[in-house]
């Protein structure tokens, strides 16, 4: 399935986890990542919380959506997760379906950061499998140098773009058997 690609900046926003239990986890961890004033509200908690997380041990109520930028359903019952995500469509938020997610607006890729540099695949949600792997291989090439060609290219900016282009298809070249270039 087609999507558009995007960096969401979340920093600072409020994003609602509704559910605590394992297919939270990683999209908690994500939020977390992305600095965004993450609030987790489910009866109990399954799995262990980052400390950056605000939780509320409580159900889901429909007051929860107002003001966030993004809901994640992820609570054990259906019926839940469709209720909330009814309702923060209502509120204008962005709604990522963790039980079905060829519903929602929003699905996660597999990302690998080095520096400011920031890889993500997806595989049009046909196998998360196949998109970490991919992720894996591109983080296994990267090796850093790409973060570092990042890094030079925000000091030496504005550059001529043929001095960009041959420090990236520098930077791009697999490197030899050996570690030779």
């Amino acid at each position: 399935m087609p999507g558009m690609p995007a960096i969401l900046d979340v920093e600072g926003r409020r994003c609602l986890v509704v559910g605590a239990g394992k297919a939270a986890s990683w999209k908690i961890a994500a939020l977390v990542a992305a600095d965004a004033d993450v609030v987790v509200v489910a009866p109990r908690a399954l799995v262990e919380l980052p400390d950056a997380v605000t939780f509320e041990p409580r159900p889901w109520a429909p007051a929860d959506v107002d003001g966030c930028a993004i809901v994640v359903t992820a609570a054990d019952d259906a019926a839940v997760n469709e209720q909330a995500a009814r309702a923060a469509k209502a509120a204008g938020a962005l709604v990522l379906r963790a039980d079905s997610p060829g519903i929602g607006d929003l699905r996660l890729p597999a990302v690998h950061r080095s520096g400011t540099v920031t890889f993500s695949v997806d595989t049009g949600r046909a196998s998360p499998t196949l998109s970490s792997a991919l992720r894996d291989r591109v983080a296994e090439l990267e090796g850093g140098r790409w973060a570092a060609l990042a890094d030079w290219a925000r000091a030496n900016r504005p550059v001529s773009r043929a001095e960009a282009r041959r420090r990236v298809r520098e930077a791009t070249r697999e490197p030899e058997p050996g570690g030779a270039r």
